[in-house]
């Protein structure tokens, strides 16, 4: 009597190489042509890969753009510093070395057209702007309890300030986005007269 075999799963399974050449076809081309030149047939011809291997990784041509502008960007780095507020000029102005390039377009875009319920818009915003947030915040508290900032300061309105203003910026592209920015967006959120421009 034959042994019946247990079922496999369908299809092959996934290649952490074939991924890559998935993300590294995908990276070239916003690079040369933007997000918009993402789309799942220029991604598997520039890779040479057929169309099924990069719907086995990823839903859809947006879905695919947003993870390689992930891997594209690194996480902001942790600020040591023992004043606060420096702290989060330093955080601020690594938020402008990020943006403040063309790239930074990019994730202007993505952003703009994200489908905000889904797993990678989620892990998208969280990685180029809840994170960010999420330190500035902790960086605001720690100055309120030393004194630095007045203990009655609206932080989330503040936060809100501060980041609302560089996504406009992303968004609208009608300015940069630079230290010069982050310097004033310190002075002006924090409202106070005390915060020279760093030499």
């Amino acid at each position: 009597m034959s042994q019946v075999s247990k079922s496999k799963p369908r299809g092959r399974p996934r290649s952490e190489a074939t991924r890559q050449k998935i993300m590294t076809a995908t990276a070239a081309l916003i690079q040369d042509r933007g997000v918009p030149a993402v789309t799942i047939e220029a991604v598997a011809a520039r890779a040479s890969v057929g169309k099924p291997t990069i719907y086995r990784y990823w839903s859809n041509a947006h879905e695919l753009a947003m993870a390689a502008l992930i891997e594209a960007v690194p996480e902001a780095k942790q600020v040591g510093s023992d004043d606060p507020i420096e702290a989060l000029r330093s955080l601020l102005y690594s938020v402008s070395s990020t943006f403040n390039d063309p790239a930074g377009r990019h994730v202007a875009l993505a952003l703009a057209s994200a489908d905000a319920s889904s797993e990678i818009a989620k892990a998208f915003r969280s990685h180029f702007i809840q994170s960010r947030r999420t330190e500035a915040e902790a960086l605001i508290r720690q100055a309120i309890e030393t004194s630095q900032l007045a203990a009655d300061m609206p932080v989330d309105l503040t936060l809100d300030m501060m980041f609302g203003a560089v996504l406009y910026r992303l968004l609208m592209g009608h300015a940069k986005i630079d230290e010069t920015l982050m310097d004033s967006l310190l002075s002006t959120c924090l409202a106070t007269r005390d915060l020279p421009r760093r030499e």
